[in-house]
């Protein structure tokens, strides 16, 4: 729980971004679906958007908001009779919050990545919703990546960087 469950992509083109990942991964029936028009009417690319996986759902929404987030839409019904939410995190990174799926896919990514202004101010929303343990910096001394891991003593699983003053990275 608290970490990352459901990945979705998000795209101009389904029938070809499934062939794609069709091709290099197997038949993975991943989550791809059409962006949707308001993200395309303001100007977002194509992109995975990855929910983290929660028990309680509304109580965690609502912690969140509570930080600075917003909701972006309403809940959302998932295929195998969960429920998810899309936010705004305080930072603008577009995020999901979901109940954990019944049955995970067989393909899982890694190592996590969040890119956003104020990194540190971020990460403390992060571990205090979720429970995230902040861990070494990359490199030793640098603000630019901090390691997390998803609970108390386990492996670092991403990291979130600062990307303040970077113009051509956006937060997400």
């Amino acid at each position: 729980m608290n970490q990352f469950c459901r990945l979705q992509l998000r795209t101009n083109n389904v029938s070809s971004a499934r062939a794609f990942y069709d091709e290099i991964l197997g038949d993975q029936t991943l989550d791809i679906i059409e962006l949707p028009a308001v993200a395309v009417a303001r100007g977002a690319p194509a992109h995975w958007l990855g929910y983290v996986g929660v028990e309680d759902l509304e109580q965690r929404v609502e912690a969140f908001i509570s930080r600075g987030a917003t909701r972006v839409g309403a809940m959302q019904y998932t295929g195998d009779k969960g429920r998810a939410v899309v936010l705004r995190d305080p930072a603008g990174v577009i995020v999901g919050l979901a109940t954990p799926p019944v049955k995970q896919a067989r393909t899982r990514p890694v190592w996590h990545e969040l890119y956003a202004v104020n990194a540190e101010k971020v990460a403390s929303h992060y571990c205090e919703v979720f429970g995230w343990e902040l861990k070494e910096r990359m490199p030793p001394g640098s603000a630019v990546h901090q390691r997390f891991a998803w609970r108390k003593g386990a492996s670092s699983a991403g990291s979130i960087a600062d990307i303040a003053g970077s113009a051509s990275v956006h937060p997400h």
